[in-house]
């Protein structure tokens, strides 16, 4: 009975054809756990729209109502704590798999033809992983969410012709319910467009076999089917399966043992002790630091920091025009290339092949995250906590017409309390890594 009604479908709607073609597939030799980092970031994606949806019904996008809007999620729903720590959580992993996805494609090679537009269409879905990032920090419209905004203002200012006017667009247009808009109807509007391409494109042609022989000139990753190696399904999708289940059980374990400082009247943010802190924001250290090293004479020279992401991007997005460069011409790199070339297909060889990359993202990212104090990390409620004998708390912030039409010096009012003082970029980072130093003038 099954099988009639399975032939009667398929006489009508060919699922056998599309079963076979595009679940059951067999995917190319050698394929590892490297590979599985694209799926579990479209796991991350499906925790970030689930948790979203179940925010929407608590947030209010007004600047007077966002932060305690969220705060009585967390205090009134039995689980709205753990759902926006879930939401944080799962972002920092999402961004962390594209990047890692990301340096595996570039090490492997993926990027060659036929495969442009795979290439580019990956590249806009990290850009548009940053955006999300960018957008909903800003969305409690706490103190950390200011920082964020000033921050990337000053950060867009230093474009050289156009960052002045983006700036003075950025400031001028944005309000809290553009940016809940951006954050929950366009940039999701168009990851699912753009990940409908990359996912298109990739079953057309199928997934890259890799580099064959690093030892040649690398030609076109052409379409010739390679020798097959597990199917898709049910083998590969285990695979993936198990991981994630691993992943989504630390992500829930952070959730719940690392929590936003708010979620109960109870829990007070101990950064000595570990205890109580948010999930940071570690991304954007990465494009901050100019705000910390260039100063006095050096801030001739900030515009580096723009420019410097802008041409990572111009090189990435030019990779695939360099496919016909022979790397084994470069002094040194042939024998060590040769060597990695005749491994066997699998985990370690890939790893050899990315390690340099993921050796120098180490580096650079222990560098940022071992100088300077934990707040820069951790965020602004690791110190700025309702503990009267430790420090104050942090009450909503201003306006943006408040802080940007205040004036760049302060006075003390009538009534003997000091006018606020506009912070730029410079002094928030540097009260980031030396929160003592750089604490006065709020």
């Amino acid at each position: 009975m099954i099988n009639g009604l399975i032939n009667w479908l398929d006489e009508r709607m060919g699922i056998v054809r599309f079963y076979r073609e595009q679940i059951a597939y067999e995917l190319p030799e050698g394929i590892n756990y490297w590979r599985l980092f694209g799926g579990l970031t479209i796991g991350c994606i499906t925790i970030q729209i689930l948790s979203g949806f179940y925010m929407l019904s608590y947030f209010m996008p007004e600047m007077n109502q966002a932060h305690q809007s969220i705060r009585n999620m967390c205090l009134l729903s039995p689980s709205g704590a753990i759902v926006r720590n879930l939401h944080r959580w799962s972002a920092t992993f999402g961004i962390t798999f594209v990047m890692v996805h990301a340096f595996h494609g570039m090490a492997i090679r993926a990027y060659r033809a036929p495969r442009e537009i795979n290439w580019w269409s990956g590249m806009l879905l990290g850009t548009i992983f940053v955006l999300f990032l960018i957008t909903g920090v800003i969305l409690p419209w706490d103190w950390r969410s200011y920082l964020a905004l000033t921050v990337w203002s000053d950060w867009v200012k230093l474009i050289p012709g156009v960052g002045g006017y983006l700036q003075g667009l950025i400031l001028s247009e944005f309000s809290l319910g553009r940016d809940y808009i951006v954050h929950i109807m366009l940039l999701p509007a168009m990851l699912f467009a753009v990940l409908g391409v990359h996912i298109i494109v990739m079953r057309r042609l199928g997934l890259s076999a890799g580099v064959q022989n690093m030892g040649e000139t690398a030609m076109p990753d052409t379409v010739e089917k390679p020798k097959k190696g597990i199917q898709w399904w049910p083998h590969f999708v285990l695979r993936l399966a198990v991981v994630f289940m691993v992943v989504t059980a630390v992500m829930v374990a952070l959730a719940t043992q690392i929590q936003v400082p708010f979620h109960a009247p109870y829990t007070i943010p101990l950064p000595d002790e570990g205890e109580g802190i948010p999930g940071p924001e570690w991304l954007f250290l990465l494009f901050w630091q100019g705000f910390k090293h260039f100063r006095g004479s050096l801030k001739t020279y900030n515009f580096l920091m723009p420019l410097s992401a802008i041409s990572l991007f111009i090189v990435m997005f030019m990779l695939p025009f360099s496919s016909r460069i022979s790397f084994s011409k470069i002094p040194g790199l042939k024998g060590i290339i040769g060597k990695i070339a005749a491994m066997k297909p699998g985990f370690l060889k890939s790893f050899m092949y990315v390690s340099p990359v993921v050796l120098f993202a180490t580096i650079v990212f222990l560098a940022i995250f071992n100088s300077g104090h934990k707040a820069k990390s951790l965020g602004c409620d690791s110190c700025h906590t309702g503990m009267e004998h430790r420090t104050f708390l942090m009450s909503v912030p201003p306006s943006v017409d408040k802080y940007y039409n205040a004036g760049k010096t302060g006075s003390v009012g009538a009534s003997g309390i000091p006018v606020l003082i506009p912070k730029d970029a410079y002094w928030q980072v540097r009260h980031l890594y030396e929160p003592n130093s750089f604490a006065a003038g709020w």
